[in-house]
């Protein structure tokens, strides 16, 4: 593990790659916010668990298939990154991409808080929370997964939800936004 966090180092020096005495395994965590980071090194295959929010990336490189969680908020990514098949969570809140254009498979948790985003893509079919809540250019609900738990989109653009399961803890994250159900899913 390493952590470096609001330290005032806005580069990160190359990362150790493989194993050694005091990891095994390799370096599997690495927190590195706040610190007003642009670029990264390439990131080792043996990471697990990666949060680099609150920096000044508009890119990433790519990243170790076996990444699980990835913590990107509060960068200004243009575009967004690709992710690998096996990240599990991630949270994408506030960046300043305005469409995903590519296949979000096996998320479990997806955080878009404060998104440009104008819409989502279609969701896994292993997502069981969507925290979307101030992304007030999204107007429209893709297909909800049957393994979905967890909603918040207050303060967004939607109007409907076409096709939400008995089961969505929709708690007070809806918001005020007027709301039609469809009638075969209705309370």
């Amino acid at each position: 593990t390493l952590s470096a966090s609001n330290v005032g180092l806005p580069y990160l020096p190359p990362l150790p790659q493989g194993t050694f005495y005091y990891a095994p395994s390799g370096l599997t965590d690495l927190t590195y916010r706040g610190n007003g980071l642009t670029s990264l090194p390439t990131i080792p295959v043996s990471m697990v668990h990666l949060d680099l929010a609150h920096n000044a990336l508009t890119a990433l490189p790519i990243l170790p298939d076996g990444l699980s969680t990835l913590d990107i908020s509060n960068n200004p990514f243009a575009s967004f990154p690709l992710l690998p098949d096996t990240l599990f969570l991630l949270q994408a809140d506030s960046c300043d991409f305005t469409s995903i254009n590519q296949p979000l498979n096996h998320l479990s948790i997806l955080s878009l808080v404060g998104s440009q985003l104008t819409g989502l893509p279609p969701l896994p079919d292993s997502l069981w929370s969507l925290d979307i809540r101030n992304s007030t250019s999204v107007t429209c609900l893709p297909i909800l997964p049957q393994a979905l738990h967890y909603l918040a989109a207050a303060n967004t653009g939607v109007t409907g939800r076409p096709n939400i399961q008995r089961n969505v803890d929709l708690g007070t994250t809806w918001g005020s936004t007027p709301i039609t159900w469809n009638s075969a899913n209705s309370p």
